[in-house]
């Protein structure tokens, strides 16, 4: 399913359940039978992202309401390390980063 298409937004979705009911259900579609967990984040944060710019009843253009970002942080610590590289054993040291 192209983003294009799986990103508009109804005209009958008026309230932030239906929304979100609706942005579900694309995603389901979108991710069912992938199985790269990059890929499926990359394609869930620009269906949410085209998703959020097609809906401006709440999430519009203004200043107060617009969508400028969406994504997803991963936490390195939780993934294998490369071979030859220092392990992180320890939720606090990711702290050190900041």
């Amino acid at each position: 399913m192209p983003h294009a298409d799986a990103s508009l937004v109804p005209k009958s979705i008026q309230t932030k359940k239906e929304f979100w009911d609706h942005v579900y259900g694309q995603l389901e579609a979108l991710l069912d039978g992938q199985r790269n967990w990059i890929t499926n984040l990359a394609n869930a944060s620009a269906h949410i992202f085209s998703s959020l710019q097609g809906f401006p009843a709440h999430f519009g253009q203004d200043d107060k309401k617009a969508v400028n970002w969406c994504g997803f942080y991963i936490v390195d610590y939780l993934f294998p390390a490369p071979r030859g590289t220092e392990v992180i054993t320890s939720s606090n040291d990711h702290k050190k980063l900041l």
